[in-house]
């Protein structure tokens, strides 16, 4: 990974003052000479890796990482439950009971898809008509 920033000073340029812009022309692979603004610059943000010396940081990170894999964890045994469910009832049925739960699965499936579209055609139409009466597009809220 390249941890190589480039700092070209714009605000040199925008205030008018300086060489002309000979700096703008610093390839991508090389830094420019700002007089140890860019080391500047970068001593001023701390790469992550800094930050997380900090043991208050580290603690922290990993209190955050630990949530987020038990609330992924948590969602993938209950997805892993409801399909050990579902294949034990289908194992359970015969033919005819495992056609028609599969008939009602698709039927709920295209239910859900229509009821979303239906939702998103009434949005576009809702923002359409505060749009005519100059109103804010904001005002058409998804929840």
């Amino acid at each position: 990974m390249n941890n190589r920033r480039i700092f070209i000073g714009l605000q040199h340029f925008a205030e008018g003052e300086g060489d002309g812009g000979t700096s703008a022309n610093v390839p991508d692979n090389q830094t420019s000479d700002n007089g140890g603004d860019a080391q500047d610059n970068a001593s001023q943000k701390p790469t992550f890796d800094d930050m997380l010396k900090d043991k208050d940081m580290q603690s922290e990170f990993d209190k955050r990482v630990s949530k987020a894999l038990e609330t992924a964890k948590t969602k993938w045994q209950k997805d892993a439950d409801e399909k050990l469910s579902e294949a034990k009832k289908l194992e359970k049925m015969n033919a005819e009971q495992k056609a028609e739960y599969q008939r009602k699965q698709t039927e709920e499936k295209l239910a859900k898809r229509e009821a979303e579209v239906t939702r998103r055609e009434l949005m576009a139409e809702a923002k359409v008509q505060l749009a005519d009466k100059g109103l804010p597009v904001g005002l058409a809220k998804r929840r």
